[in-house]
């Protein structure tokens, strides 16, 4: 993930990640290397995607992360990432 040594994923029906349209990791910080969303959100997030639009449903991802190597006055320490977005990954 970059060069976040914590971050959060979150996982959406809209690439503005509006609120109502995306779950998230949750409140603390990941510390491993990969993260796979757990069934329940991935479903969730499915659905929103699908109500959304039934048509051509997308989910879109992005990640807030920590960078233990920049100084924690520096505001490019906590950044988001690009936004993905995958088609017909539902």
């Amino acid at each position: 993930m970059g060069n976040f040594d914590r971050f959060r994923v979150f996982i959406g029906s809209s690439p503005g990640f509006e609120k109502g349209t995306f779950v998230t990791r949750g409140d603390l910080l990941i510390r491993d290397d990969t993260y796979t969303p757990p069934p329940k959100k991935w479903a969730s997030a499915c659905k929103k995607a699908i109500a959304a639009d039934p048509n051509n449903p997308e989910i879109f991802v992005k990640v807030f992360g920590v960078d233990a190597e920049i100084s924690k006055r520096d505001p490019f320490r906590k950044t988001f990432s690009a936004v993905v977005g995958m088609v017909g990954g539902i």
